[in-house]
């Protein structure tokens, strides 16, 4: 969610869209609830969960009909580990909405709660659609946890390669992809196919998380010959 902050009884500058979304399920008092609207967004980004959730809740007893409202509620709750009532709020907003955009989040409180194939199930349903490549990779990293907190890694494995992992065009998200990939070669024992994987990311960003330690430490002993540079090209993603 978006806003700004506000000075004295200045109007809070919201996106045109979430506004008039808000003026549509109000119906009348639109100015409060943007207020509260905007206050959470602020609380949100200052890391203030409990705070916007509450805001947010005033909201909603305004504005149930508001897409915005719902979304919103959602996203604060799932960030504060309330995946039940965050996967409700989440589903409500899709039913107003009619968007699938945020289905990689519900399919996670899904898989909090216990509902794997309901989680499998949202994020085949996101792939189908157009939805943002960076939110249906989120949903595949759900796949492959869920995949992998069972014991299947091959099947983990076989989630991320649904989206191409050596992509022309390096995102922010394929380095959640790699890293993930990574770590289950690393438990399934294919050390080097899990070491390219950790120098790819530390080549881009060495301070993604501990890719650059878990690289070094699958690295083969000095003594050791490498696999020619030919063959090792064809492992890392490019």
């Amino acid at each position: 969610m978006a806003s700004d902050k506000r000075s004295g009884g200045e109007r809070p500058r919201l996106p045109s869209d979430v506004y008039r979304d808000l003026k549509a399920a109000t119906g009348g008092d639109v100015e409060s609830v943007a207020a509260d609207y905007a206050a959470a967004g602020v609380a949100l980004e200052q890391g203030d969960t409990v705070g916007a959730i509450e805001l947010l809740r005033r909201c909603r007893q305004r504005a149930s009909r508001s897409a915005a409202v719902r979304e919103a509620l959602g996203i604060a709750l799932y960030l504060h580990g309330q995946y039940r009532e965050a996967g409700r709020e989440l589903s409500a907003y899709r039913r107003i909405s009619g968007r699938l955009d945020q289905n990689h989040l519900i399919a996670d409180c899904a898989r909090a709660n216990g509902q794997i194939d309901k989680a499998e199930s949202l994020v085949a349903e996101m792939m189908r659609a157009d939805v943002p490549a960076d939110r249906v990779a989120e949903g595949l990293l759900v796949v492959a946890g869920a995949r992998a907190d069972r014991g299947d890694l091959h099947a983990a494995l076989a989630a991320l390669h649904r989206v191409d992992l050596a992509p022309r065009d390096v995102q922010p998200y394929h380095l959640r992809l790699w890293y993930l990939a990574g770590d289950l070669h690393e438990r399934l024992g294919e050390r080097e196919q899990a070491e390219s994987m950790f120098n790819a990311i530390a080549t881009i960003d060495p301070e993604f998380l501990d890719a650059a330690e878990r690289a070094a430490a699958l690295a083969p002993p000095d003594d050791q010959p490498r696999p020619d540079a030919a063959s090792a090209s064809k492992r890392l993603p490019q």
